[in-house]
C-alpha cells in the first residue's frame, strides 16, 4: 500500500480556484483503479493550507495515477498558486487491521 501524505499553503487571492479544482480533482481520483482514499481539505489552524492524504494498493495504481491529465493540470495549477512549495512525504505501509 502507498499512503502520500502532504500539504500546500495557497496564495489567498487563489483559494477559490484551487478549491474548485481540488472538488474535481478528488471526485475523479477516487474512481481510479487501485485508489483505497483520497482526501484533500483545508486545515482548521491555517485556512490557506490544503492537506493531501492519498492512499493506493501499490506504486503502479498510484503511478498510474500521477500520469493522469487531470492531475498534472491540478499540480500545476496549485504549484502556480503556492505561496512557498508544497510538502508531501510517501510511505509505503500495510493496514494493522
Amino acid at each position: 500500500m502507498i499512503i502520500i501524505h502532504g500539504w500546500a499553503d495557497i496564495e489567498p487571492a487563489r483559494r477559490d480556484e484551487v478549491a474548485e479544482a481540488a472538488v474535481a480533482l478528488e471526485a475523479k481520483s477516487l474512481t481510479e483503479p487501485g485508489n483505497i482514499h483520497y482526501g484533500l481539505s483545508w486545515s482548521v489552524e491555517r485556512p490557506n493550507r490544503l492537506c493531501l492524504i492519498e492512499v493506493w494498493t501499490d506504486a503502479a495504481a498510484h503511478h498510474a495515477h500521477t500520469e493522469e491529465a487531470n492531475v498534472r493540470a491540478f499540480s500545476q495549477l496549485a504549484a502556480a498558486s503556492c505561496v512557498e512549495p508544497p510538502t508531501f512525504e510517501r510511505y509505503e505501509g500495510q493496514p494493522t487491521s
